[in-house]
């Protein structure tokens, strides 16, 4: 006994010891296992069980089953209908039986639903189109470009205009003149019911045909 222990003094161990959950192998009670090496532990301890007429967990492996829905699970035969009962792989596989019979039965509903919409649909394809009454409220008119030209203040081809004509419809763009600028456009006539000239076209276009030079005779 060490110096200055008394010998009624008692000792315990503060630090709590690591503990470990361990499996007992069916096929011999003396392996204890990991659950997480249980699996592989159970195909090679059953096969050298069933390898050997002598060896001592021979009888008890051929009593043994294997369960349809877990593999992990080697159960005795009297016991394997009670595990089924139990047994989280087969309440899953019930549950997904239940669930595929529900939804045959709903897929059988559907071709029935459908004809349903078929007939309605029908029904409403045969009334006759009036096309009348689709095209009211409709705004159909004829597409103006040089409208957006005046709008827009954009430029134009004034092809054909003297040099004081075009200056005026400058002018007429920087101060914003669209009502005058729109007479000069279009070609309407002014109060005095003089032209003002006839309609322009975009940049690009232009209303003057060309006119073909002719072969000169030598």
């Amino acid at each position: 006994m060490p110096r200055g222990v008394n010998s009624t003094q008692t000792f315990h161990n503060t630090v709590t010891e690591f503990t470990e959950e361990l499996v007992a192998c069916p096929y011999n009670m003396a392996h204890q296992l990991r659950p997480a090496r249980l699996v592989r532990h159970l195909v090679i301890c059953r096969r050298e069980s069933l390898s050997c007429t002598t060896n001592p967990a021979y009888k008890r492996a051929l009593a043994i089953r294997i369960c349809s829905y877990n593999s992990s699970h080697h159960i005795h035969r009297a016991d394997m209908e009670h595990h089924l009962t139990l047994c989280s792989g087969a309440m899953q596989f019930r549950q997904e039986q239940e669930h595929m019979v529900k939804n045959s039965e709903v897929r059988e509903q559907k071709p029935e639903i459908e004809k349903k919409k078929l007939v309605v649909t029908a029904a409403a394809d045969s009334d006759d189109e009036d096309w009348d009454k689709e095209m009211e409220g409709l705004n159909l008119g004829t597409y103006n470009p040089m409208e957006k030209v005046v709008q827009e203040n954009l430029l134009f081809n004034a092809k054909g205009m003297n040099k004081s004509g075009r200056q005026n419809i400058r002018s007429m763009q920087r101060l914003g003149d669209k009502e005058g600028l729109s007479q000069v456009v279009n070609g309407h006539k002014n109060e005095k019911g003089s032209s003002s000239g006839a309609g322009y076209l975009p940049v690009g276009m232009s209303e003057c045909p060309v006119k073909k030079k002719g072969n000169k005779k030598k």
